[in-house]
């Protein structure tokens, strides 16, 4: 009630019920549930926007939960517990658990370790923590595509454009960077990219300096990385690009959004333009390069030979027929390999070296037009197009209804549906809408776990003595008949004397 109702307003207190025109004030309204629109959403407390989070340790007869709130906190959990797995997004361990009944003992969530989540923008490059999330580094990448010269963040753009297409937006909301490098599957999208744009891995452990990993020497097998148990990955630096350096991502995948690859590639170059022989013309040659592949091994390869077919020769199609053919020994899937589709696969390993000639060679005819001019057939600059989505349109026909003769014409005449208007807006009102009233009630099935058995009895006794537990009903709490059918009625609704399959209530 309000404290100072004497002159008829309302105190302004949450729990005031004064009445200044005859109707309860809009806290009380609320308390009631009355006040709640379908549409409205819930405000966040801001009190606990500001609320400091406090180190966790949650035991279970399964496992033991961490959540550390300081890299020190948790470089002592990792030093103490060599299996200790991390979990940031949970959309790796969480399936592992869930689907491959991986049985880790000790997990600890990074999300509330600070310095997981650092980001650097040096002269050199950028410095990711390896517990920013996946949309994160993507708004990040862009952020300094569009302040920094357009040469010094081809890496970057290249990065950006894989993550558009990197598994759904929710899970690139949560997923980290740590995540997907850590996890080491031989088809990440990102993992080619750090390797062929020479990025370096920061490790860190309790007691020890930390350790730097050229991300092209990381990956040692199949979910395999060089990492001690007790180290864990800090962050990722990513260099900037030269002027002449170039950079390229390519996945191919059974559909576009939100689907696993076939094949990945992440490609960079690098040219400088040495004197011809005897004074001639002066060419450019590949002073440096970096391929990388997923989908092809057991773990993302670095194209070796390729890379040596390139080193120090002149970007020509000479060239790129050379590294062609080395190709074939770096990528070589057999029809029997896990995935299969051996040929498919090396086809597109090709496909994409020669789809980063053509983009490097249309690169740098508009960068330095009158020192480099590539030979290339009419036909082969398309190979370099971004793939660009069309506009989404749609078509609804509707055809004339002829009139009856009292003027009407009802009778198939198109009508809109009467809830389209709220669906599309977001207001129509759902049972997860409605906030439940209190002391509501929830109510679970009580299955069978045997295929086929005789039901001898139901003992709910330890679930009725758990708190909170209000009863357990069955066959004989139905009132009327426990017999339903379609046509016959010849099934239960509650099992009685026997259960026919796994499942049955």
């Amino acid at each position: 009630m309000c404290d100072k109702p004497a002159d008829g307003k309302c105190c302004g207190g949450g729990g005031c019920a004064a009445k200044s025109n005859g109707e309860p004030s809009p806290a009380a309204a609320d308390d009631n549930h009355d006040g709640v629109k379908p549409s409205s959403e819930p405000i966040f407390p801001k009190e606990l926007k500001g609320r400091k989070p406090t180190a966790l340790r949650l035991s279970g007869p399964l496992c033991t939960w961490y959540r550390p709130t300081n890299l020190e906190q948790l470089l002592t959990l990792k030093s103490a517990h060599n299996d200790l797995k991390l979990v940031g997004g949970n959309s790796e361990v969480g399936i592992e658990m869930k689907f491959k009944d991986a049985g880790y003992r000790h997990l600890a969530a990074v999300t509330h370790v600070p310095e997981l989540s650092k980001i650097r923008v040096t002269d050199r490059g950028i410095e990711v923590g390896a517990g920013v999330t996946l949309t994160g580094l993507q708004e990040l990448l862009l952020q300094q595509v569009a302040k920094q010269p357009p040469h010094k963040t081809r890496g970057f753009a290249a990065a950006a454009e894989q993550l558009r297409w990197f598994a759904g937006r929710q899970i690139r909301n949560v997923g980290t960077l740590g995540g997907n490098v850590a996890t080491a599957s031989p088809i990440s999208d990102l993992n080619p990219l750090w390797m062929a744009f020479g990025a370096v891995f920061r490790l860190a452990s309790q007691g020890r300096q930390a350790r730097e990993v050229p991300a092209s020497k990381f990956f040692l097998g199949y979910r395999k990385v060089d990492m001690a148990p007790w180290e864990l990955l800090l962050s990722v630096r990513i260099p900037f690009t030269g002027a002449t350096e170039f950079a390229k991502e390519f996945k191919q995948a059974p559909r576009r959004d939100d689907d696993i690859a076939i094949v990945n590639a992440g490609m960079r170059v690098r040219l400088e333009q040495q004197a011809g022989a005897e004074g001639g013309d002066q060419t450019w040659v590949v002073a440096d390069v970096g391929i990388a592949y997923g989908g092809v091994a057991p773990k993302s390869i670095m194209a070796e030979k390729a890379m040596a077919a390139l080193r120090g020769r002149p970007w020509c199609q000479e060239t790129l027929d050379a590294a062609l053919a080395a190709l074939r020994e770096d990528v070589n899937v057999a029809p029997t390999a896990p995935g299969g589709r051996g040929e498919y696969r090396n086809s597109l390993a090709a496909s994409f070296l020669f789809k980063f000639y053509v983009h490097v060679c249309l690169a740098m005819q508009e960068a330095h037009p009158d020192t480099f001019k590539p030979q290339l057939p009419p036909g082969y600059a398309s190979a370099a197009a971004g793939y660009q989505r069309p506009p989404v349109r749609g078509v609804q026909f509707h055809h004339a209804v002829p009139k009856a003769d009292d003027g009407s014409a009802e009778v198939g005449k198109d009508y809109r549906h009467m809830s389209a208007d709220l669906q599309v807006s977001g207001q129509a009102q759902y049972t997860d809408d409605v906030p439940l009233p209190p002391n509501t009630l929830h109510a679970a099935f009580v299955t069978s776990s045997k295929p086929h058995a005789k039901l001898l009895k139901v003992d709910a006794s330890a679930a009725l003595g758990l708190r909170g537990v209000v009863g357990y009903y069955g066959a004989k709490d139905v009132p009327g008949s426990n017999i339903i059918g379609p046509i016959m009625l010849d099934e239960e609704v509650f099992a009685t004397d026997k259960v026919t399959c796994v499942g049955q209530v």
